[in-house]
């Protein structure tokens, strides 16, 4: 009997450890997913990449070939322009045990300059390095090297922790040279879950480091290095017709180190355009997006004569024109990759727009204002009072009531509701504030939940106000991913 209850006890205990890893191994898989590249010339750019030790040599002397395929990845990611430097992450626990050092000292020899690469002498575990490329080097996005079950891990690990992670996969160690690895790896994904779970720290942590240019670093909105002027990015003015309306604003073009075509993001700003994207913006073009930034007719210098509906042709007509063989090929833009977002009121642009135009790949909705919705639970002095609120008196309007009067007419047609079948095929990114005052949230939730199945959706909501303030580095690496690393 004894024996039995030891049986039925292993028996439930092995069906345990199966489900957690199965569950640990699809959430890491989940997590990673559209963030980890086999080829160089498909990862996105960031300051820095944190290359995961292990031991150079293995005890019978020969060369470790996980040890070898990373460096050679490593210096792979630098030579192409991917990374402005390296940060070797390795064990050193006793002095005669220096991965930091060896991986510093392979990757000169694979022609890295020394001056490029910093040891991080902490990397115990792979918690400890990503960690600690957060905390110690100040890095928000950075992208890892390893084999690709180890960076699938480590970006897991990284973006639990609040990093916008991305993986270089170097090629995989196969055979029976593997075997003790893989199982180690399976095993290391349960334990992955716990450390997010647990929020697990570091062993160490210590002061601020520098990286080499000697300057402390916010995720990859610092200043780049160019090779020469032909590969700085460029501002050129926007002067564009829309419906006998010359719209002006700024095209924002991504340096020539990322290689065309470009996606391209057209920002629409929100009523009456006091809040200001160029931050997010900027940083947009900094991972090769090229980036439109319109100013509405009527609206801080633009012609003609500012109304809601006008806002939405706007918004269509610089679509079309983005997408257009002309503007291509001056911007070096891929025209099956056109994505309009719109921050409040420009939330309500670019869904009415986007769902127009079948060519649009995807929109982004921040903090969005339903003006329809509004207008149809409003009264009309309660509808004038809003807008004046918000700034429609800076306008160039032909009266007070000529943009309460274009809403009121058009309120129906613009409820997001009724859009939502249009997004079959596109991605639908929203994004609101946990304290948003100004805008109403409930009315977003029926056009979520209208979207098909076809519709690629991601929903997040941000700690920040209206304005997205104190939220925007986060936004910014969010509609990163938005564009660039969900297919």
């Amino acid at each position: 009997m004894k024996r039995k209850k030891i049986v039925k006890f292993a028996a439930w205990g092995i069906v345990a450890a199966l489900v957690a890893w199965g569950v640990s191994a699809i959430a890491v898989y989940w997590v990673s997913a559209g963030r980890v590249f086999d080829k160089a010339s498909d990862v996105p750019h960031c300051r820095a990449a944190v290359v995961l030790g292990c031991r150079k040599a293995l005890p019978n002397g020969l060369l470790n070939l996980y040890f070898a395929r990373r460096i050679a990845a490593a210096a792979e990611l630098y030579k192409a322009g991917k990374v402005d430097c390296l940060i070797v992450s390795g064990d050193n626990h006793i002095k005669e045990y220096d991965e930091a050092s060896d991986m510093k000292e392979s990757l000169a020899e694979a022609g890295v300059p020394a001056e490029r690469v910093v040891c991080d002498y902490a990397g115990f575990r792979t918690l400890d390095s990503v960690v600690r490329a957060k905390k110690v080097f100040g890095l928000d996005s950075f992208i890892v090297v390893s084999q690709k079950d180890h960076v699938r891990r480590a970006v897991f690990t990284a973006r639990g922790f609040g990093c916008n992670a991305y993986g270089y996969a170097a090629p995989d160690v196969n055979g029976r040279y593997s075997i003790k690895t893989t199982i180690r790896e399976q095993l290391a994904k349960i334990a992955a879950v716990l450390d997010v779970i647990l929020r697990r720290g570091p062993k160490f942590l210590g002061p601020r480091e520098l990286l080499p240019d000697g300057s402390p670093i916010v995720g990859c909105g610092e200043e780049e290095k160019f090779a020469s002027e032909a590969e700085l990015p460029k501002l050129d003015a926007l002067v564009f017709k829309s419906e006998g309306s010359t719209i002006y604003g700024q095209v924002l073009v991504p340096s020539a180190k990322f290689a065309g075509p470009r996606p391209c993001v057209i920002f629409c700003h929100g009523f009456a355009g006091f809040t200001r994207w160029d931050d997010v913006a900027h940083d947009l073009c900094r991972a090769g997006i090229a980036v439109v930034i319109p100013h509405h007719r009527g609206a801080w210098g633009s012609e003609g004569e500012y109304t809601v509906s006008g806002c939405i042709k706007d918004a269509e007509n610089l679509a079309q024109w983005a997408m257009g063989a002309e503007t291509a090929v001056k911007y070096g833009l891929d025209t099956n990759a056109v994505y309009l977002v719109g921050h409040s009121m420009g939330g309500n642009s670019v869904v009415n727009a986007a769902a127009r135009l079948p060519g649009v790949r995807g929109v982004a909705l921040v903090a969005p204002c339903e003006i329809g919705y509004m207008a149809q639970n409003m009264s009309r002095e309660e509808l004038k009072r809003f807008l004046i609120g918000e700034g429609m008196l800076v306008l160039h309007r032909a009266s007070d009531d000529s943009i309460v009067d274009d809403i009121i007419a058009h309120a129906a047609e613009m409820r997001f509701e009724r859009a939502a079948n249009a997004f079959e095929g596109k991605k639908v990114f929203l994004a609101t504030a946990e304290y948003d005052r100004i805008v109403p949230t409930e009315p977003l939730d029926a056009f979520w939940n209208k979207l098909g199945t076809g519709v690629q959706k991601h929903r997040k909501t941000y700690r920040a106000g209206h304005s997205l303030m104190g939220a925007r580095l986060a936004l910014a690496a969010d509609l990163k991913d938005f564009v660039l690393a969900y297919p």
